[in-house]
């Protein structure tokens, strides 16, 4: 009995989208299309723009904390002290923009 209730939602959906669709010229799917379309590009280019903004917002502090380090080996000037920092700190490597060049 609860598998006919779906199938009879179903049906009466699919005879309003078909009924919808049989009144539509060639033009009226063409301009549907081209409105997806363009919510999609809209949508895949704000994704990418949001990528590169947190990509960029890595490199930056990626390179305070380089400047930081360094600051801290010239305050210190002491060999030993240098290789500690070193050796403890990981400087992350910036995203492989140039990965690509040859």
């Amino acid at each position: 009995m609860n598998f006919e209730k779906h199938t009879t939602w179903l049906a009466y959906l699919w005879a309003f989208f078909s009924g919808l669709f049989a009144q539509w010229t060639l033009n009226d799917y063409g301009a549907l299309i081209g409105i997806i379309l363009g919510i999609g590009t809209f949508l895949v280019n704000r994704h990418y723009k949001k990528k590169a903004e947190q990509s960029q917002a890595r490199q930056v502090a990626a390179m305070e904390e380089r400047n930081r380090l360094i600051a801290r080996i010239l305050e210190k000037n002491d060999h030993d002290s240098t290789l500690k920092m070193l050796a403890v700190s990981e400087i992350p490597e910036a995203d492989n923009d140039n990965k690509f060049e040859s």
